[in-house]
């Protein structure tokens, strides 16, 4: 009796022993990425901030996938052919492929998706791609469909890579854009909830079609404005990754022997937005003696890093030229501003920037009110929360604001914010928005570099009407059980192939 209980004993045992690794492995894994930005819509094609695009690469995917060293790979679109008038692309989509809903992925949801930027050039996303390049898409079968461009296209396979998620056709027509209240795509990530102010939930696709991802069950987006707080909930575990990193916490961080930080420079550029409404604005003479007014290197020091910026191309970028630039010369504005006979009160601006968006912008504004203040130039610095800072310059209710720009493509924020004045700055050219769209429209590499020089010579002599002063670096920190989390310098912090040391993925 004793030996069978032995027995019985050694089976349980080893049941335990073989069944522990599998209860580890089902035990659900959660990511949570701490950002400084909230949403003000889910709306994929009608957004331009960082987090919707954070979460937009997630839950949706794209004919085309942008790669974190800004290449292309093929995604819903096994492969595809460019006609030898570059005008048309012949798409060959994957098949078996099913939204979250269970919708089938076909040519109709590419069909859909692109025309509907197209056909509404009110969407955001729209202005960068949209009614003036788009034609049409036809449908050849469930599976292939052409795209027909207006005209030849530079940035088309990163709007096609970045920008163009693809929607699902049928829950789209039945719902509008009350479908974005519960977003769908193919992606490796569902959506789940969204809680304003707290968080963005996501759980695991299961049935993507991918095998080596989703890696982890669930993602959680969660907006903490304040860097300090931010940084308090990495270091105790609350979250796991953190983006756009204090540059001053990361002696902190690196510190801590659980916590990695991946800091580089980055494409993205702040820069003076100006209301060419305001009387004394529109004087080129004012914002000439800004831009001279700006120690550009002093700022640098101020953030502890980046580099000074001129120009809508960053470092690597298509068109950046290093020619281009103004030195610092306080003495030559208060020249400038002399002659032209502002009184003190004429001279003074209302300055607004975003609270939470960027690591230090406060301290950066406050630093630029002292250089103008040298000068005989006044900015009331507004430090904005980032709703209302939105809403200001949606209705043009500003003198000059500052924000940023992270991109691929000089694309990607000329055409929008320069040639269809997206910020309503108010602010027209026709040789400067000529310029830009003819490098917009041309395929070769070295004319487009050359369009994009001539159009940033204009820019430099007229001050208008953005006017560039900081390249910013992208400093990233993650708690070190994350794995698989890349860096990127276009800033949409890339989620889709995170996973731990605990329990490594697949989830399937």
């Amino acid at each position: 009796m004793k030996k069978i209980v032995s027995l019985i004993f050694l089976i349980s045992l080893v049941l335990v022993v073989i069944g522990a690794p599998t209860l580890a492995a089902d035990q659900e894994e959660t990511v949570v990425f701490a950002r400084g930005e909230d949403f003000t819509t889910l709306d994929p094609h009608n957004n331009h901030h960082l987090s919707n695009q954070v979460v937009d690469r997630l839950i949706y995917d794209r004919l085309v996938e942008l790669q974190p060293d800004g290449s292309y790979e093929p995604g819903l679109a096994e492969s595809y052919e460019l006609s030898e008038n570059q005008k048309e692309v012949t798409f060959h989509l994957r098949e078996g492929i099913n939204f979250h809903n269970g919708e089938p992925f076909t040519s109709e949801a590419v069909k859909v998706t692109i025309e509907r930027l197209r056909d509404n050039p009110t969407l955001v996303r729209a202005q960068a791609f949209g009614p003036d390049q788009i034609d049409r898409v036809d449908i050849i079968d469930d599976y292939t469909c052409v795209l027909y461009l207006k005209t030849t296209y530079g940035p088309l396979w990163n709007q096609l890579g970045s920008i163009c998620h693809i929607i699902p056709p049928k829950a789209f027509a039945e719902q509008g854009v009350d479908l974005f209240e519960n977003p769908i795509g193919t992606g490796p990530y569902r959506f789940v909830e969204y809680l304003q102010d707290v968080n963005l939930t996501m759980e695991a696709n299961r049935d993507y079609w991918r095998e080596d991802i989703p890696k982890v069950d669930k993602i959680i987006y969660k907006p903490i404005l304040e860097s300090s707080t931010q940084i308090a909930a990495l270091l105790t575990g609350e979250v796991d990754i953190v983006d756009m990193v204090h540059p001053d916490q990361v002696p902190v961080l690196e510190a801590d022997t659980g916590i990695t930080v991946l800091r580089d420079a980055a494409w993205d550029a702040w820069f003076y937005q100006f209301n060419m409404k305001h009387p004394i604005l529109s004087d080129v003479r004012v914002r000439t003696a800004i831009d001279l007014a700006t120690d550009r290197q002093y700022l640098v020091e101020v953030m502890g890093g980046g580099a000074p910026a001129y120009m809508w191309s960053y470092p690597g970028m298509v068109g950046y030229t290093p020619d281009i630039k103004t030195e610092y010369n306080p003495e030559k504005a208060r020249k400038i501003l002399k002659q032209t006979d502002y009184t003190a009160e004429e001279l003074t601006f209302s300055y607004k920037v975003p609270e939470g968006w960027y690591p230090k912008m406060s301290e950066v504004a406050v630093a630029i009110q002292s250089m103008m203040a040298d000068v005989g130039i006044t900015f009331n610095v507004e430090v904005t929360e980032g709703a209302a800072f939105i809403e200001s310059r949606a209705a043009a209710n500003y003198d000059i604001f500052t924000t940023g720009a992270a991109m691929t493509d000089p694309g990607n924020a000329t055409i929008a914010r320069v040639v269809k004045d997206q910020d309503h700055s108010s602010y027209m050219n026709k040789e400067l928005n000529d310029l830009i769209m003819a490098a917009a429209n041309t395929v070769d590499p070295e004319l487009r570099h050359d369009y994009y020089v001539q159009a940033y010579q204009i820019m430099n002599a007229v001050k208008v009407p953005q006017l560039h002063f900081f390249l910013m670096e992208t400093i990233y920190a993650h708690r070190d059980r994350i794995t698989g989390f890349p860096f990127v310098p276009f800033k949409i912090a890339n989620l889709r192939t995170v996973d731990t040391v605990e329990n490594p993925g697949p989830v399937k």
